[in-house]
């Protein structure tokens, strides 16, 4: 028994003098946040835009803790093509946050999360917090107020960048963070209606139409229309061909039936019309079936 107390007391030392290699902190080329308030919600809705620094070795491991009360809506990295795929993650809650632990094999990856909204009244507040999840060389943070917004306060201020879509635009210029360097953002505004961002934006096509492409007016509605009308109109040009084809059998068996029952004048030879008693040419009385 002695024994197997030295050999785990022997393993236990060595175990502990082997160095744990800690998860290097994530680097980031740049991060752009967009903190958009009463956008498509009567909530916060933000957007974590982060490039992972041109060195980093894929597929990299990071983490990036957002607010407790947040409600996490998307985890996307870049594909192949650029575009943007949804991507598996894991979260759990740790020291008042939620720490989403994200595998990329991309250098793009972004993250969009809905947040509190404080409303008192007219009054407006919003919060947000970098936690300091890796050193960011440019870090940029793009405010965007609803419609109705006014005297708004920017804590630290930030310069407006005018009208952004007829919105109150604030962008920050380009600044840089250490690892663990965290960053804080309140927005204070007043609003006296619940509109929200999006309802005041029109939905533009990804491609414009051509106009001379004559497909514009298929819309779900209008293309049962069409189907209708088109089918009316086959139905009704059957109905005509029909007709005609009767039509024009009749007029093929006339010359038989007309040759049979025809009236010349015994004058002048004239043919003489169906139901004539005298001659359209002479006038002389016709008699029926001479020939």
């Amino acid at each position: 028994m002695r024994k197997w107390l030295v050999v785990l007391t022997c393993l236990s030392a060595l175990l502990a003098a082997v160095p744990v290699r800690a998860q290097a902190a994530a680097h980031f080329s740049s991060v752009q946040v967009d903190i958009w308030p009463e956008y498509d919600r009567p909530a916060l809705l933000v957007i974590d835009r982060l490039t992972l620094a041109s060195g980093t070795v894929l597929p990299a491991s990071l983490t990036l803790r957002v607010p407790t009360s947040a409600q996490v809506w998307a985890v996307a990295v870049a594909d192949s093509s650029g575009a943007l795929a949804d991507a598996p993650y894991d979260s759990q809650v740790q020291g008042g946050w939620t720490v989403l632990t994200i595998t990329s094999d991309s250098l793009r990856v972004q993250v969009e999360y809905y947040d509190n909204l404080d409303k008192v009244g007219s009054a407006r507040h919003v919060a947000y917090h970098w936690a300091g999840d890796g050193a960011v060389d440019a870090f940029t943070v793009d405010v965007l107020l609803p419609p109705g917004a006014s005297d708004p306060v920017l804590t630290p201020p930030i310069a407006s960048s005018g009208l952004s879509g007829g919105l109150l635009d604030y962008r920050s210029g380009a600044f840089s963070l250490n690892a663990g360097q965290a960053f804080s953002l309140e927005v204070d505004y007043q609003k006296s209606t619940d509109a929200l961002s999006i309802s005041g934006m029109s939905v533009q096509p990804a491609q414009p139409v051509a106009a001379s492409s004559g497909l514009s007016f298929l819309t779900t509605n209008n293309l049962k229309i069409f189907i209708e009308v088109l089918a009316g109109l086959l139905i009704g040009a059957f109905v005509v061909w029909l007709f005609f084809l009767v039509l024009d059998r009749r007029r093929s068996a006339a010359p038989a039936a007309e040759a049979e029952s025809a009236a010349y004048c015994s004058q002048c030879g004239r043919r003489a019309q169906p139901g004539d008693v005298f001659c359209r040419s002479c006038g002389t009385r016709l008699r029926k079936g001479a020939s």
